[in-house]
């Protein structure tokens, strides 16, 4: 029952960082959840996301970098979500994919490289990570 609740916490993935960010701003969950999600499928950090959870990290320092790069896949969302202070999340994430769209399709490409690899690795994972960062922070 225990392995079966503690798997179930990956459905869960980012609600505790969007709840309390909603609550910061006063905003909607839902409107919240939908642009977190939607942005994440738009720029496609959301496969890094899923790529680092399926990952068998070899020994302790791997498991730390996997653990970090899925945190800050979706940290860096939850960061990009608050930039928008509270106005309408859905525009804020449309207008910035607008503005934003060929730096996106060059992170996109470097998102399908690592799909397209047979074995995509930590290493990658962590750089598309820090490309993300930089992406999503300005």
């Amino acid at each position: 029952m225990l392995a079966v609740r503690t798997a179930g916490l990956f459905k869960l993935d980012g609600a505790v960082g969007i709840a309390a960010l909603a609550g910061r701003l006063k905003m909607d969950e839902i409107a919240l959840t939908r642009a977190f999600t939607h942005l994440g499928e738009a720029v496609g950090i959301d496969w890094v996301q899923s790529a680092a959870a399926r990952m068998e990290p070899t020994d302790p320092w791997e498991r730390l970098l996997i653990s970090g790069v899925a945190r800050d896949m979706q940290q860096v969302r939850l960061d990009f979500l608050a930039q928008g202070k509270g106005k309408d999340v859905s525009d804020h994430v449309e207008k910035w994919l607008i503005e934003r769209g060929a730096r996106i399709q060059q992170f996109r490409a470097l998102v399908q490289r690592a799909k397209a690899a047979a074995s995509p690795n930590v290493a990658m994972l962590a750089e598309i990570a820090g490309q993300a960062r930089g992406l999503l922070g300005r």
